[in-house]
């Protein structure tokens, strides 16, 4: 129950200061982030919340949703068109190097699951027929 008023305290403070805040370049999700990290240090265990239930995940894969959702319905296609080169550059360059990057922390980070992670992007897909 604590949690809920927290959450709604955060979400009416939001609320009231999002003018300015959205002035200096905060979105709600980085107010919501800040927020909950500052809760989630400040009280820990008293808000009684468990990470590993089915409802977090839910609420945290709503959240994406609606977040990416606005993202998109903000995005200026006109100046998108007249003005390729970021996206370009970001779909042509930093996707790939943030695959590769993230591949490789990987890789490193658990050296167990390597052989997992590089077997099915290397081994060509058997077909049903073959095996028998």
């Amino acid at each position: 129950m604590i949690a809920l008023l927290l959450g709604s305290a955060a979400l009416i403070l939001l609320s009231a200061f999002s003018g300015p805040l959205g002035r200096r370049g905060v979105t709600s999700a980085i107010a919501f982030v800040v927020s909950g990290l500052i809760l989630g240090l400040a009280l820990g265990d008293q808000l009684g919340i468990s990470l590993e239930t089915h409802s977090v995940l839910r609420v945290a894969e709503l959240a994406l949703v609606f977040l990416l959702f606005n993202d998109a319905a903000r995005l200026d296609l006109g100046a998108l068109r007249r003005s390729p080169g970021w996206p370009a550059r970001l779909l042509g360059l930093g996707l790939p190097l943030t695959l590769l990057l993230g591949f490789a922390a990987g890789v490193v980070l658990l050296p167990s699951l390597s052989s997992f992670f590089s077997r099915p992007c290397c081994a060509p897909p058997t077909p049903p027929w073959a095996t028998g």
